[in-house]
């Protein structure tokens, strides 16, 4: 689905693989941020992604962009999940308001259930 809608949007990868996986992988140049807990040059830690909500506000303020965040369930297990919920709302708002999209991929099976329904009825599901 992120290929089809980047293939006439701006795209955003946000993935726990490096962006020369993500790019092998979608056989194109993606911007990809790399989240991971190690200090890697070209990476933020899922504290940073959390702390970046405004400049996330702003790529998708541009309008017609496609932001595609990887691996929630890695995201949900090193912080609060109030504040997840909050980034994923703010996000899924701002895409709504300026014509952006936002995808957002977890395993349900690795989110307890209390989390998952109020994820789901927040964010539309895709493919179950």
């Amino acid at each position: 689905m992120f290929l089809d809608l980047a293939a006439t949007r701006e795209g955003y990868v946000f993935s726990r693989d490096p962006p020369e996986k993500v790019r092998d992988w979608m056989k194109r140049d993606v911007n990809t941020i790399w989240i991971s807990p190690a200090p890697i040059k070209g990476s933020i830690s899922p504290r940073t992604l959390i702390e970046s909500k405004e400049n996330l506000v702003e790529i998708l303020r541009r309008g017609n962009v496609v932001l595609l965040l990887e691996n929630l369930e890695f995201i949900l297990a090193k912080e609060d999940f109030g504040e997840v919920l909050d980034l994923m709302s703010t996000l899924r708002d701002a895409a709504i308001a300026y014509g952006s999209y936002l995808l957002v991929h977890t395993i349900k099976d690795a989110i307890e259930k209390k989390e998952w329904v109020i994820l789901t009825s927040e964010l539309k599901i895709i493919e179950d």
